[in-house]
């Protein structure tokens, strides 16, 4: 559009503009939008999920005052893009426990071809549920949900732990509800 300017003189012979050559610009094709790499994801960004749903399927009893696994136990591997990163667990599990007895639960960090950690480091009460029952049968949910910092680049493996604090009967992976152990990388 045509623009007049005004001077001393009087209006001015009419101006007009042309739009700036932006250039052709390029085509955007997300069919395998893969570009953007992790490293470049800011801090807080989910990189990864991994995790395992398990229904019960074989019942797993213990008395033991120590922290055990077992075969059926809830549990998932992660490989960290980098070693700086954390790890988001939430898991779920059901227990059922005998008249009197103490039970806890808690996380071990496996890293391939090195350490184990109980994530509870060392708490009397591990990381979530310390239940006492006063009747047999108790049954109990436990959720944990945790920040781990593993400092490595190796597979790492979080796995359900549990113990009867008192010597008493436990019975992990009880109940028809699923088992689960969510892992999520978080860029730091």
């Amino acid at each position: 559009m045509p623009i007049s300017t005004v001077s001393q003189k009087g209006l001015d012979a009419p101006l007009s503009l042309t739009a700036p050559n932006l250039g052709t610009p390029s085509a955007l094709v997300l069919t395998n939008a893969t570009g953007l790499a992790r490293a470049a994801m800011p801090s807080g960004s989910i990189l990864q999920v991994v995790g395992n749903n398990l229904l019960p399927s074989v019942q797993f009893t213990t008395t033991s005052a120590s922290y055990v696994t077992w075969a059926t136990a809830p549990s998932a591997t992660i490989t960290l893009t980098n070693s700086a990163n954390r790890v988001l667990i939430t898991a779920r599990i059901g227990m059922q426990f005998d008249a009197a007895d103490q039970i806890e639960n808690t996380i071990y960090r496996i890293i391939s071809g090195g350490s184990t950690t109980d994530l509870s480091n060392g708490n009397t009460y591990g990381l979530s549920f310390h239940g006492t029952s006063a009747v047999g049968g108790l049954y109990k949910e436990t959720v944990i949900t945790w920040i781990d910092t593993p400092s490595t680049a190796s597979a790492i493996t979080y796995t359900w732990y549990a113990r009867a604090e008192s010597g008493g009967l436990i019975y992990p992976d009880h109940g028809n509800a699923a088992n689960t152990i969510t892992l999520m990388e978080i860029a730091a």
